[in-house]
């Protein structure tokens, strides 16, 4: 009987979950290398294994609806976000992927508070049902629990690698904003 099975089943059981694999987890070289033994089971359940080239795996099932809220809690999350700390940022370059993963983080909980949100942003969350700080907090977890941020021992929050996804969507979407006022 093969000595990693409890291992394997723990990581499988991870990316089940919804948590990313990133290039920082001690097992994510084994992904790697055993990329498409997993490939091959996630598929079977319905599920595909994704490696992005930022150093990530996840895994993406199509057409649940359920997984489609959630995701539109977390992408409208991270613009909140990003539009709050450009406000905050010195200077007037626009933020990157570095400055998102600084590994000080930020004190996302006070920052996303509705009561420091204008009144655009506060709408944008609560149309998304995130009407309170609480319901900010649970998406935040469950961004944690997905490996798209972590929790500090500092109490702030740090950007995990796995964010480049919502990033990237973000600098797309920033990018074609501009091409329109041109």
């Amino acid at each position: 009987m093969n000595e990693n099975l409890p291992e394997i089943k723990d990581l499988l059981w991870q990316l089940l979950r919804g948590k990313h694999i990133d290039i920082e987890d001690n097992r994510y070289q084994e992904v790697v290398d055993r990329f498409d033994e997993f490939k091959l089971i996630l598929h079977s359940l319905g599920f595909d294994l994704i490696h992005d080239s930022m150093g990530f795996f996840y895994l993406q099932r199509p057409n649940k609806s359920e997984e489609r809220i959630t995701s539109a809690k977390i992408c409208t999350l991270f613009f909140v976000i990003v539009q709050r700390l450009q406000e905050c940022k010195e200077g007037h370059e626009p933020l990157d992927f570095a400055y998102l993963t600084d590994r000080k983080g930020f004190d996302l909980e006070n920052l996303i508070s509705h009561s420091n949100l204008d009144d655009t942003l506060s709408r944008l969350l609560k149309d998304i049902d995130l009407t309170d700080d609480a319901k900010t907090e649970e998406v935040l977890d469950t961004m944690k629990r997905m490996n798209l941020v972590e929790r500090l021992p500092t109490n702030n929050w740090r950007f995990r690698r796995s964010i480049a996804r919502l990033e990237r969507v973000a600098s797309k979407y920033a990018n074609y904003s501009e091409d329109e006022e041109e």
